[in-house]
């Protein structure tokens, strides 16, 4: 069932407007927005203009006239500015008020960001963007976390978004599912970069794409192929670390600084020197978690 609330959002970029927009295709009313590039004299550039054409939004002449006429309050400007606007809305919003705060930043920024509210006693939500919100708007995924989480899934999973809160629960636990998560999805990006950029260069481009693209497609599941790798990484971090510096040999005769091979030797080295392998005695573990248990203690 769809609730009548009143929305503002601070910040009118990418996302502020990518979601004013889905939710008002929706059947969602006007949308309030604070955002001081709407207030500058003078024309508008193409792309803001677009989105202000594309929604139907009232612009606000500063926060205390987005949050006085807005129930729920969308954060979504940037990370460097989230702390910012949680102080600039503090005194601002009460305890009726919901506080979204949708920013890609640190974990530690969303905690601050939630403590310079904490004397307005609204409810907050920590939401973690998971996916292209220029692919997939006002529907990209949305995992949750804070005291509020599950009045925003109420409030706005009727209008098409996807809310996850149930996940995890403290502010800060959303931003760093993302972050940790990032390690991973840049890193892949990264990395294939690097491969393809490196093979070109020696003319057998696409011949190793094809390669990679083979060996990933023959894979039974990509949680079996994860849990293999972390699992045999207890034995074989050593000697792949030493592959790596051929690697690394390999991408310099081309020409190209092998930063995330260099990398990945860095990481495979740092395993091997912690003990790893002696401490499973030499032997592959059944349980992946086990390696990553060792490591998580004996890292730095």
């Amino acid at each position: 069932m769809k609730e009548r609330f009143s929305l503002g959002i601070v910040g009118f970029g990418e996302v502020g407007s990518a979601l004013a927009k889905g939710l008002q295709q929706e059947g969602f009313g006007p949308v309030n927005v604070f955002d001081p590039v709407l207030l500058k004299n003078g024309d508008p550039d193409a792309a803001v203009k677009e989105r202000i054409e594309h929604t139907d939004i009232r612009i606000c002449s500063d926060l205390k006239d987005l949050a006085e006429n807005s129930e729920v309050v969308f954060s979504a400007n940037s990370g460097s500015a989230a702390v910012k606007v949680a102080e600039g809305l503090s005194g601002l919003l009460e305890k009726n008020h919901l506080f979204v705060e949708l920013n890609s930043t640190s974990p530690a920024v969303k905690k601050q960001a939630a403590e310079a509210l904490s004397a307005s006693a609204c409810r907050q939500v920590d939401a973690a963007i998971m996916g292209a919100i220029l692919m997939s708007g006002h529907r990209t995924p949305i995992v949750a976390s804070g005291d509020g989480r599950h009045l925003f899934k109420r409030l706005f999973e009727p209008y098409g978004m996807i809310i996850d809160a149930d996940s995890v629960e403290q502010i800060g636990d959303a931003s760093a599912l993302k972050m940790f998560r990032s390690i991973y999805a840049k890193g892949i990006e990264a990395l294939i970069i690097e491969t393809l950029v490196a093979s070109h260069r020696q003319g057998i481009g696409e011949q190793v794409f094809t390669l990679i693209c083979e060996w990933m497609d023959a894979q039974e599941s990509f949680s079996s192929l994860a849990r293999a790798l972390v699992r045999t990484h207890s034995v074989h971090a050593g000697r792949r670390a030493v592959e790596m510096d051929n690697v690394c040999r390999t991408v310099n005769e081309v020409k190209l600084n092998p930063v995330m091979s260099r990398a990945t030797g860095d990481l495979l080295r740092r395993s091997y020197e912690s003990g790893v392998r002696e401490h499973f005695n030499g032997k592959t573990p059944d349980d992946y978690l086990a390696v990553i248990g060792y490591l998580a203690d004996a890292l730095k």
